[in-house]
């Protein structure tokens, strides 16, 4: 094994720590920043984004000997990272999406029609929204904003495919925006 003075306090290292460390240096704040673009700098992914940069590095560390011969090690560094993040940011989108959401379904409500919490009665509004839903619409809108279901598993409980779920959602959303103009204009 090929060792590497650093020069740190007398510490020997072999030359592929060395080489990980001053990836990790070099590249760290890039990587970190591209994994916020993809993700959103939303906090719930703080932890997502971590566990995806290590795991590139300890990749790093694997792939020592192709790395040194890569002609661009930083695009390596960036398309495994992202390569990485990918699956766990779209299981962490439904799980989070869903708990967030699921937690402020009383908010979304609350927001679209501008009614304050304190005077909450929730049944009126929900009514509001039923009456803009066809049967298919609002159960899926029960699903994934009052149950916090995920889109994976409405998918498999209403047998439609996940996309249907997504655009189902879409055409909810935009009703209940349309609405909420209308109520804003006869204001």
């Amino acid at each position: 094994m090929e060792l590497y003075n650093r020069g740190k306090e007398g510490d020997i290292v072999t030359a592929r720590e060395a080489f990980v460390e001053d990836c990790f240096e070099k590249y760290y704040d890039f990587l970190l920043k591209l994994c916020r673009r993809r993700v959103g700098n939303n906090l719930l992914y703080a932890d997502l984004v971590d566990s995806c940069i290590q795991d590139t590095f300890l990749l790093v560390y694997q792939s020592y000997p192709d790395l040194l011969q890569h002609p661009n090690p930083r695009a390596w560094l960036a398309r495994t990272c992202l390569n990485r993040l990918l699956p766990y940011a779209q299981l962490q989108r439904n799980r989070i999406g869903h708990e967030a959401f699921s937690l402020d379904a009383k908010d979304f409500v609350l927001s679209t029609f501008l009614v304050d919490s304190e005077s909450l009665n929730l049944l009126p509004l929900l009514d509001e929204i039923h009456s803009l839903l066809t049967e298919r619409e609002w159960l899926i809108f029960k699903d994934y904003f009052l149950e916090g279901i995920s889109l994976a598993d409405i998918a498999h409980r209403r047998q439609i495919h996940i996309g249907t779920v997504k655009a189902v959602l879409h055409t909810i959303r935009k009703k209940v925006r349309k609405k909420k103009r209308e109520l804003l204009d006869n204001m």
